[in-house]
């Protein structure tokens, strides 16, 4: 590391230190960084083009977190308390799932899942690369499909719906229990059409949580580019889901968003995109 570019992180530490004094030592401080730095080399980047691209004073409350600073995790549950819990029960399809999400985050997001690896808690993770907000919606996306598959039958029966949060009334878990019987199987055919790129990137951005910018630092194209694909993959999806759905089971598009709509509970079509993509086996 250059005595430039550690001047700067010292300089940046003492400001972030004078805000919120949350227990991280200098040397914790730049340690850090400089290990980023170091796997963002070998990207092609300059030290300087990597710690730009670095959002310095999130990366500094997570390691007060991990040194188990007070003051830090309640700074750190101060922003982002209200958020978990919304993005819990905002993307989880019932709300059991969403307060077994929220509370296994909390569990795990400072204290190691294996009490003999310090660097299994959840926040280890964050590198600083991109926003910690942006961070914990994948985070979340990602412990939500998890605990999905844990609780999908070996069998493989009736999977959709129990992704919808269950109603009040039979006639509705009735009515979601028909529509999964009835066009699971054609989204499943619709998925099946696409080449094998479009799945790879569905995969990686439904299924696996990665944000844009990962997926096209990836690729090596820009992220309006994996914008437009991921639209594609799901224009075509649709397209071929309606034309099935008319040919195959004789439903009007009315009947078909009914059907839908009996399958989200509360889920907008996006969400439940995502969830569907999980049980077809993508």
């Amino acid at each position: 590391m250059t005595e430039i570019i550690q001047a700067r992180l010292e300089a940046t530490w003492s400001i972030l230190r004078d805000e919120h004094d949350l227990a991280v030592p200098l040397d914790a401080f730049v340690s850090r960084v400089d290990a980023v730095v170091a796997d963002r080399l070998t990207e092609g980047l300059t030290a300087t083009e990597a710690i730009d691209g670095l959002v310095l004073g999130d990366l500094y409350l997570v390691l007060g977190c991990l040194r188990g600073s007070d003051r830090a995790i309640r700074l750190f549950l101060e922003r982002f308390g209200a958020y978990l819990k919304r993005l819990s029960h905002q993307h989880a399809p019932s709300g059991a799932l969403g307060d077994d999400v929220e509370a296994q985050l909390l569990a795990t997001l400072f204290t190691p899942r294996n009490a003999e690896d310090p660097t299994s808690a959840r926040l280890f993770s964050y590198r600083g690369m991109g926003t910690l907000q942006g961070w914990l919606r994948v985070t979340c996306r990602r412990l939500i499909i998890d605990l999905i598959r844990r609780q999908r039958p070996e069998d493989g029966s009736q999977p959709i719906d129990q992704m919808a949060a269950p109603g009040p009334r039979l006639d509705a878990r009735v009515e979601r229990a028909q529509a999964t019987h009835l066009l699971a199987p054609v989204f499943a055919a619709c998925v099946g059409e696409l080449t094998d790129e479009e799945r790879a990137l569905l995969r990686r951005y439904y299924r696996d949580g990665h944000v844009l910018r990962e997926i096209a630092d990836d690729l090596g194209i820009d992220t309006s580019s994996v914008f437009r694909r991921l639209g594609s993959a799901r224009e075509k999806i649709w397209r071929r889901f309606q034309r099935r759905a008319r040919t195959e089971l004789g439903l009007t598009e009315s009947d078909l968003r009914a059907l839908l709509g009996s399958l989200a509970a509360g889920l907008d079509l996006d969400q439940l995109f995502a969830a569907a993509l999980v049980f077809v086996g993508l």
